[in-house]
């Protein structure tokens, strides 16, 4: 099995970053609709309606950090720096795969079909699927360090297209 190596183009997955104020504020949005003191079933909507949009957002977020943050075939690179872009880069799938989920089994509670998960456990899975994203985020974040403040000779020289 051959593991393919990646480099960073930090300055841009920095700036994806940085600029994500509405996955943000969806983050922090979310729990609060489950706690607003109106009816059950106004608040699970409110939440599925959030869960959703937090899923389009992933799809684009992931994506631009896909084209732009990360570099295919960098002509050289640390092995363990191309190794950790690599296995980062991947958790994409992995996450976007997780929310999707979670907005199904949310869907399916909203509209009361048979073999529906509870709500109590959809909002655990919730829960760990944001913690799982802010530990990614901040791995994210150390690896932009780690690509900014290299040695000149370790960071990554890219084949120019």
């Amino acid at each position: 099995m051959t593991t393919k190596t990646l480099a960073l183009n930090a300055a841009f997955l920095q700036e994806i970053k940085e600029d994500n104020r509405e996955l943000r504020q969806l983050l922090g949005d979310i729990p609060l609709t489950l706690t607003d003191g109106s009816p059950f079933q106004d608040r699970w909507h409110r939440f599925v309606d959030f869960l959703a949009t937090l899923r389009d957002h992933l799809a684009t977020y992931f994506s631009l950090e896909e084209a732009y943050g990360y570099v295919d075939n960098p002509v050289s690179v640390r092995p363990k720096f191309g190794r950790t872009a690599f296995d980062m880069r991947s958790q994409h799938e992995l996450l976007y795969a997780e929310i999707c989920t979670i907005v199904e089994q949310a869907e399916r509670c909203l509209y009361h079909e048979q073999h529906a998960s509870a709500p109590r456990r959809i909002v655990r899975r919730y829960t760990a699927f944001c913690e799982r994203l802010r530990e990614h985020e901040a791995r994210e974040h150390d690896l932009i360090w780690d690509a900014l403040t290299s040695n000149p000779v370790d960071r990554p020289l890219v084949n120019p297209k």
